[in-house]
């Protein structure tokens, strides 16, 4: 704190120490003015007017004089009072310089701060007196102690009675504070009703309106002149009169009342959808007194209720339709594919002779397009059975299911020679079958396109991802383009021609689905000749 920003008391005081060493100030000029030749020695008045301006200087750059200012003032009065008896005594008990101790005493009586100081400055100043009457002789003759005595003791009754005053007024001004904060509180509260979007109605126990917002207004199209002072039913349908009697039963036997939805009529008669909280409200006793009704529209979000279950309707009876065409596509067109390869597969054992290199190899590619559209089929059919199956909670271990694929990939081509490395103790929340589908698309993804890599490694493990888990599955293999990699995971969409590398298109199609379905994301990156890291994370909370 700065040492010129105080406190009010603090600052007082200052003045009325500045104010007394100017007092004292002008007494050494009357003194020398009325009274000349009088015992006044100049090094005394020098010494206490120096001591109160050291204190006051002080106070402005030392808290430790500032936090102890009324004490520090307390004791210069007592020098003070010390140094003008011993002017008594040196005047030899002068009337004039008695009469000068009634106004000092009084004066600085006065100007003590509480009344502890000032009881222990009247007991000094009392003290100092008795020493000086006893010294001049004039204890039992005089009045002048007795008097002062008399000062001194009304001096601490008006202590007593101004701090008292003050009390009572920092109560009186603190009363007031309270009493405009919780005004203040009042108007912020009846702004925050009257500027709410919801209609916010208070009722009593009768029923009847009291207070009525501009939500209310907007919500319901009355005024608040048209329903103050009516019953509150004018807005419940009749249909849900009971409703309300049921409400109002509940809030006078004091018991909660559960925010609902129900239907109230406007002015003009349209019904609209709300949802209602109701509170009670109560006097100042704790008493119920009404209630509080908070009302909003919620017709739109109805509305939008009502065309996602539409949807949803609609959806369902797609994927019927859906499941019933896929099994249609499996039994209809996998009899035709099966007589097109079977019988271009006897034509060649049984005709093969008496055909052309040309004919060969027509009825080869025949036989090579039925069964490719054949695994299109499975691919679509699989694809579909992954979007409509529900999903396990269950622990999966991923490691263990890479390892898996990888041993039946070694089994169906046992002359490659492949580098895994998957690392251990990596598990999930999922379904096991899902993702066991999604690790053998991608780690059937990761053989295929090393397969022209002498040195083909493929790599199973986990990054940390932002704040998530991402899993991953690495090769050195052809890789891909990164310009066409919004194209990797749409079905039939493919980077190399079918030439290069075998496939359908509806693997990574299916590991999307897999890994949306557990509420993650899938990604990849990759170069050409370089190989590809695909990266999937899922919701459920890793295991180890």
């Amino acid at each position: 704190m700065s040492p010129w920003t105080l406190d009010a008391g603090t600052a007082r005081l200052r003045t009325v120490i500045g104010i007394a060493g100017g007092i004292y100030l002008s007494w050494w000029f009357m003194v020398e003015l009325l009274l000349p030749g009088s015992f006044n020695p100049l090094p005394g008045r020098l010494f206490v007017v120096g001591v109160n301006g050291l204190v006051l200087g002080a106070s402005y750059f030392s808290s430790w004089v500032r936090t102890r200012l009324s004490f520090l003032f307390t004791a210069w009065l007592c020098l003070l009072v010390g140094h003008y008896m011993y002017l008594v005594v040196g005047n030899q008990g002068d009337s004039t310089w008695w009469v000068g101790a009634f106004v000092t005493f009084a004066g600085a009586s006065m100007c003590v701060q509480s009344p502890r100081e000032v009881v222990a400055f009247s007991v000094f100043a009392l003290g100092c007196a008795l020493r000086a009457a006893a010294t001049e002789g004039q204890i039992r003759h005089s009045i002048y102690v007795p008097g002062l005595a008399t000062i001194l003791l009304l001096a601490n009754i008006t202590k007593r009675s101004q701090a008292t005053a003050h009390i009572a007024t920092l109560q009186a001004e603190r009363a007031r504070k309270e009493t405009r904060k919780a005004d203040e509180q009042r108007l912020h509260l009846a702004a925050i009703v009257e500027s709410s979007g919801d209609a916010i109605i208070a009722s009593g126990l009768d029923g009847f309106i009291r207070s009525w917002n501009k939500g209310a207004e907007r919500l319901f199209g009355y005024t608040a002149d048209e329903v103050i002072g009516r019953a509150n039913t004018l807005l419940v349908p009749p249909a849900r009169r009971d409703e309300e009697r049921d409400l109002a039963a509940s809030l006078s036997k004091g018991e909660p009342v559960a925010p609902f939805e129900t239907v109230r009529l406007r002015k003009d008669g349209s019904a609209v959808d709300v949802s209602v909280t109701i509170s009670p409200i109560r006097d100042s006793q704790g008493e119920l007194a009404g209630a509080s009704i908070a009302a909003r529209d919620i017709s739109e979000w109805k509305r939008a209720v009502a065309q996602v279950l539409r949807a949803r309707e609609t959806a369902e009876a797609a994927n019927r339709e859906l499941e019933a065409f896929s099994y249609s596509v499996a039994h209809d067109l996998r009899a035709p594919l099966r007589g097109i390869d079977g019988f271009s597969h006897a034509l060649l054992e049984e005709y093969g002779n008496t055909l052309d290199a040309a004919g060969q190899s027509y009825l080869t590619r025949m036989r090579e397009a039925a069964q490719r559209m054949g695994r299109l089929i499975d691919g679509l059919l699989a694809l579909g059975r992954i979007t409509r199956v529900s999903i396990r909670d269950e622990h999966v271990d991923l490691s263990e299911l890479a390892r898996a694929t990888a041993e039946r990939l070694r089994e169906s081509q046992p002359d490659r020679a492949v580098e895994f490395v998957i690392a251990d103790a990596l598990g999930n929340r999922g379904d096991s079958a899902l993702l066991g589908a999604a690790m053998e698309n991608l780690l059937g993804n990761a053989w295929k396109f090393t397969r022209h890599q002498p040195d083909a490694r493929i790599e199973f493990g986990s990054i940390l991802e932002g704040e998530e888990a991402a899993y991953f599955v690495r090769d050195n293999g052809a890789g891909f383009d990164m310009a066409f990699s919004s194209k990797l995971f749409g079905v039939f969409q493919r980077l190399h021609t079918q030439s290069e590398f075998e496939g359908t298109g509806v693997g990574l199609a299916t590991v999307q689905r897999i890994v949306e379905r557990h509420g993650g994301r899938v990604w990849a990156e990759g170069k050409i000749g370089e190989g590809a890291c695909f990266y999937f994370t899922l919701e459920g909370r890793p295991e180890s």
